[in-house]
């Protein structure tokens, strides 16, 4: 979360309600047996002992998270195709909402995305990484690279730092992959783009929708 201290990683494995088809499972390295009995973490090699938790305990967990680091800080998103990781958890916020019935009943609470995390905007690295300003081929900055090939994680990851990304399609790997991205000192004007391209995130549950889900009648 922005920050140098390991201890503001949030991560968190959620058991899906279907199988994870084989595909994912090779594209990612979670097994759907992993996330339903537990073993070991692909990525960290640590064992998760027993199922994965349900999206909503993982939501609540993640929003409290967001709300204790931030500080009252805004916190701004920032992902490499970010659209599709944002489209995913709101989503999901939206089943919550609409099972507001059976799940308000038994007093769980469905948090606000926005007002409940100090999540404000979000940032979308690949878009950012096509600007062509932040490449040699640019007159308005002078970066030490030329354009890359391709913008996907991996490929800009080793076009900048010269060297293969070891965890690509893993949350954390994706995340802390990019942060190195964006210390880079060969990458030294993409502050000022993500600002020009920053979106604010709206809410996909609206007030009466909460209200009716903290508040079954």
């Amino acid at each position: 979360l922005g920050s140098t201290d390991p201890s503001d990683i949030f991560s968190a494995y959620v058991r899906p309600p279907v199988r994870v088809p084989p595909h994912i499972e090779k594209l990612t390295g979670i097994k759907d047996h992993f996330l339903r009995h537990g073993g070991m973490d692909p990525s960290t090699g640590e064992m998760l002992h027993g199922p994965a938790d349900e999206f909503y305990d993982v939501y609540v967990h993640f929003c409290a998270f967001c709300k204790e680091k931030s500080e009252g800080r805004p916190i701004c998103i920032m992902a490499h195709n970010a659209a599709f990781d944002i489209n995913m958890l709101q989503a999901h916020v939206r089943r919550l909402a609409a099972s507001y019935q059976k799940l308000g009943k038994t007093g769980k609470e469905l948090p606000f995305l926005t007002r409940d995390t100090g999540i404000q905007t979000s940032v979308d690295t690949l878009q950012m990484m096509k600007t062509n300003k932040l490449w040699r081929s640019s007159r308005t900055y002078s970066s030490a690279l030329p354009r890359p090939s391709s913008f996907g994680l991996s490929n800009v990851y080793s076009h900048i730092l010269k060297k293969p990304m070891k965890t690509a399609h893993n949350a954390v790997g994706d995340i802390l992959g990019l942060e190195e991205i964006l210390m880079s000192p060969t990458l030294n004007c993409w502050k000022s783009i993500a600002n020009q391209i920053q979106e604010p995130l709206t809410l996909v549950v609206d007030a009466s929708e909460q209200n009716r889900y903290n508040n079954p009648g």
